[in-house]
């Protein structure tokens, strides 16, 4: 069944509200490519704990639980504070309509209050896709609770990596956490190096003249509209907390 309205979605290009009554399903929904990356990062990780941040039409949602299912069976949180007031409640209907809500569920709240709650009721994931409010500063937050919740292992993705607060913090996380988050080399492009490493780094620094930094990790690879990234060390908060004038440009 989840196949069954992803097809719906790309091929007619809407989406179906509860009742009965027809939606433009673009741009609000993840393009296909976008969609077939998630899934198959979902998969090859053997992921089967996974949270979204944003789910609007829920197309991202079913190609998770596509995964999820898939690799045995799990347990899918999504956060949506607009699910009912911008999206109608599509996303959830669609979940309904695939047969999953048994699997998913849904917290319709602001990220920086629902992320919290799921770290206080001791919540951890296997695979976190960053969709949310795309401004740096939300995006920022997401990240920050994102690597509490995220188990050793597992991973984020970040997705519209090509605006300039995505990449900024991707170079936060480059630049400040290098040592607990590397850049999965199994589900982003290719290492870029030569032409095609400063041709990407001059047409990224136009739209973001002054971030040297991003535009420099950011152009490290081909990441299109996504990056993935793996979690190999957990942090030492206590030591983080000792080393209070810490900083480093990002």
């Amino acid at each position: 069944m989840i196949a069954t309205i992803l097809d719906e979605i790309y091929k007619q290009k809407e989406v179906m509200a509860p009742d009965g009554t027809r939606r433009a399903a673009f741009p609000a929904s993840l393009p296909l490519q976008d969609g077939q990356a998630l899934y198959e990062a979902v998969l090859g990780t053997n992921s089967t704990q996974t949270l979204e941040i944003g789910m609007a039409y829920g197309a991202s949602t079913l190609f998770m639980l596509k995964a999820v299912t898939e690799n045995g069976g799990g347990a899918h949180v999504a956060i949506d504070p607009y699910q009912d007031k911008w999206w109608e409640g599509i996303g959830r209907s669609n979940v309904m309509r695939a047969e999953c809500a048994d699997m998913v569920r849904l917290l319709e709240q602001p990220s920086y209050l629902a992320l919290p709650r799921l770290l206080s009721e001791n919540a951890r994931f296997d695979f976190i896709f960053i969709d949310g409010n795309h401004r740096f500063e939300f995006t920022l937050v997401d990240f920050f609770f994102a690597d509490r919740l995220l188990k050793v292992g597992g991973h984020i993705m970040l997705h519209d990596a090509w605006l300039p607060s995505i990449r900024k913090v991707l170079s936060f996380i480059c630049r400040d956490m290098g040592e607990q988050y590397t850049v999965s080399a199994d589900y982003n492009g290719n290492k870029q190096a030569g032409v095609s490493f400063w041709h990407c780094f001059l047409k990224t620094l136009h739209t973001a003249p002054f971030d040297l930094l991003s535009a420099y990790f950011f152009s490290q690879r081909d990441f299109n509209r996504h990056c993935i990234l793996e979690k190999v060390a957990e942090c030492d908060d206590e030591r983080r907390d000792a080393d209070w004038t810490y900083y480093r440009p990002f």
